[in-house]
């Protein structure tokens, strides 16, 4: 949506809220605050946490959702689906109900058995979720490769090219002082 479409609907000019929620019980998480309000909505953006009267137009859809809590989603930074023994699909299903709309996932257990090729399946599915989910590479794969011998190695040129997946964010938590010197020891 343009940006300018929002500037119009909260000027008040041409354009309205395409949902606006009245009477609402609005958790504000910043200041431990529930306070009655109104919650007007443009697109997939909020507009207006107030009296939302003159963002109300004929094409606009007004809920009374008095009675009900408006809360922000909640967002689980760190996780692991391969963990859980869940696939994206089944974990983000299961999420959803408890408020849960943005998922960050390590998946250093694929990486070590598939590598690029795994993780990109991952990514794949994550794209198709109903809340946002996204993947940050694996620092190391495998995880102690003094250690331990894994089905794949995955190397820094993996980890550039998973680096410009759309949903790929950023890398993964490093385990152990041993494993950053062998990372840096063996980065180009």
């Amino acid at each position: 949506m343009e940006y300018r479409k929002m500037i119009d609907a909260l000027m008040g000019d041409s354009e309205y809220a395409d949902i606006v929620l009245i009477n609402g019980n609005i958790i504000n998480t910043i200041t431990r605050e529930v306070y009655k309000e109104d919650l007007a909505i443009k697109g997939k953006y909020i507009l207006s946490v107030c009296n939302s009267e003159g963002l109300i137009g004929p094409n606009t859809l007004v809920i009374d959702v008095s009675g009900k809590y408006i809360s922000p989603g909640f967002m689980d930074s760190h996780m692991h689906f391969e963990s859980s023994m869940l696939t994206i699909s089944e974990f983000s299903r299961l999420s959803i109900p408890s408020g849960t709309t943005t998922l960050v996932a390590d998946p250093h257990e694929i990486g070590n058995a598939l590598g690029p090729v795994g993780m990109k399946a991952m990514a794949d599915e994550a794209k198709l979720q109903i809340n946002h989910v996204d993947l940050v590479v694996p620092a190391l794969a495998p995880d102690c490769p003094m250690l331990e011998t894994a089905g794949v190695d995955v190397n820094s040129k993996d980890m550039e090219d998973l680096l410009n997946y759309d949903n790929i964010i950023g890398i993964g938590e490093l385990q152990g002082f041993s494993n950053a010197k062998h990372v840096y020891n063996n980065t180009p």
